[in-house]
């Protein structure tokens, strides 16, 4: 438990160390990103399988423009490894994404995020490919004029059929990426 109460804290205390007003958003500002994300994915599986409950690391890359000083759009490819019991899943994924700023200027940013993209997956060797959505909040605090700590919340939900019929590898996610804005 204290591990996980440090994951938690640890983003709340970056973001407070140094700010500054970073750039105001106005349509061609672009943003690039790496993310690492803690997540709870919650595998239901058909009967007679039991439903797991588990924690995963997931990495991510995102590139996206400003269409309007307040909304973004994207591209977002991502990556996670997880061990539940006897069977491993290994997936990626590239989404499109749209990101809606409350405000394009100041210190601190919140914000809203809609994804749809297309995943592939593989586990115990069997392999598929899915369509999956998602939706998140989050918070951008710039550290420089163009560089940014970024916390957010997001649901993904997505299923896989791999030969036992569907799993729903549905997942939500606290993230912490580093930001760039030119």
């Amino acid at each position: 438990m204290k591990s996980r109460l440090w994951l938690l804290l640890a983003p709340l205390a970056a973001l407070g160390c140094q700010t500054a007003n970073g750039p105001t958003f106005q349509e061609g500002t672009a943003r690039s990103s790496f993310e690492g994300s803690w997540s709870t994915v919650n595998n239901q599986r058909p009967a007679p399988q039991k439903d797991l409950e588990v924690v995963t690391l997931d990495t991510a890359f995102s590139a996206g423009a400003f269409v309007t000083p307040e909304i973004e759009a994207g591209l977002r490819v991502g990556f996670f490894d997880q061990d539940a019991d006897t069977a491993r899943l290994r997936a990626w994924d590239a989404a499109l994404y749209g990101r809606y700023y409350l405000q394009s200027h100041g210190t601190l940013r919140p914000w809203g995020e809609g994804r749809l993209g297309y995943s592939g997956g593989r586990s115990q060797g069997v392999s598929d490919r899915t369509i999956f959505w998602g939706v998140g909040a989050g918070l951008t605090q710039f550290l420089t004029e163009s560089t940014a700590l970024e916390l957010s919340l997001a649901y993904e939900a997505r299923t896989f059929d791999f030969g036992g019929g569907d799993t729903d590898v549905s997942s939500t996610a606290l993230s912490l990426a580093y930001a760039v804005f030119w």
